[in-house]
């Protein structure tokens, strides 16, 4: 019985400690993830920057002379649909963003539930354990009375 707690046990810490290990890879990741796509959203944000100077430009060019202005008007269409689709990809990067940092919380509330079992695991296997080493303490108590009762009834046979 006591091996079997034993065995229980040791396979419990085998488990937290393959959740961590889990769960610490999916941080890394996680945060490199994290990391890349913050890095994607400082070159968006860049480039949005370039993309507004250049409207800015040809909205100047708009105003020198109305025979470029149907030209001026599909650089600046195509720069508003760039524009348009670069912040749909930085509203995108953002919940993706958003969702990893919400299961990097999950995570990690989830290896604290699991080393929290193993704690409680641990603290159950203890109780086993003294309890049983209480109970063979009887146990021995009682057999060296019934032993010496037997040797006690023997030496009065004997005599």
């Amino acid at each position: 019985r006591e091996d079997a707690l034993q065995e229980e046990l040791y396979q419990l810490g085998k488990k937290v400690d393959e959740a961590k290990v889990t769960a610490n890879q999916n941080d890394a990741a996680h945060e490199h993830e994290i990391q890349r796509i913050e890095d994607e959203k400082r070159e968006l944000l860049n480039e949005n920057t370039k993309f507004q100077e250049q409207l800015e430009s040809l909205v100047n060019q708009i105003e020198m002379g109305e025979n470029t202005k149907n030209d001026l008007q599909g650089r600046v269409d195509a720069l508003d649909r760039a524009k348009a689709f670069h912040e749909k990809s930085l509203t995108r990067r953002q919940e993706l963003l958003d969702d990893m940092e919400a299961r990097n919380i999950f995570l990690k509330q989830r290896v604290d539930e699991l080393a929290d079992c193993v704690a409680k695991a641990e603290d159950d296997a203890r109780e086993r354990e003294d309890a049983l080493e209480e109970k063979l303490l009887q146990m021995g108590a009682e057999f060296e009375t019934v032993k010496s009762m037997f040797n006690n009834e023997k030496t009065a046979h004997t005599d």
